[in-house]
């Protein structure tokens, strides 16, 4: 006997591509299968600025505290279910430069600057590959 399958009553309309979707614990899934990451960015940015005004605009203190903090709060929000994301390197790019203005923010660095040697100083990768290594122990 077959089932027929039914679709939760979760399908809703997209606020970013504007087309019908299925929304799992606000995760926007297409027909398709791909997945609407711009809400996990909405969300890590959101969180960041939380522990930014939190922390106040003592440098010293906000340095030290902010690492581990965004590490630990933040960026799961942004790498939330990335191992079953059909990304794109447009996704991708985007998760990217989250993360990036994240330590340019941190460290008060000009937005010219290359992230990769305060990402070496904390000892993370970039957003990109942590998409890939969670793929891989996933």
């Amino acid at each position: 006997m077959a089932f027929p399958l039914l679709w939760p009553s979760e399908l809703v309309m997209s606020p970013w591509s504007g087309s019908i979707v299925l929304s799992i614990l606000d995760v926007f899934v297409s027909r398709s299968g791909e997945v609407d990451i711009t809400s996990f960015v909405d969300k890590f940015y959101g969180s960041f600025n939380n522990i930014l005004n939190v922390l106040g605009k003592r440098r010293n203190v906000t340095l030290h505290a902010c690492r581990p903090l965004v590490k630990t709060h933040c960026l799961p929000m942004l790498l939330y279910g990335c191992e079953i994301w059909q990304s794109s390197p447009v996704d991708l790019r985007s998760v990217d430069v989250a993360w990036n203005n994240a330590f340019r923010k941190s460290f008060n660095a000009c937005w010219r600057e290359s992230v990769k040697p305060l990402q070496f100083y904390c000892s993370c990768l970039p957003a990109s590959l942590l998409v890939f290594q969670l793929r891989i122990i996933f």
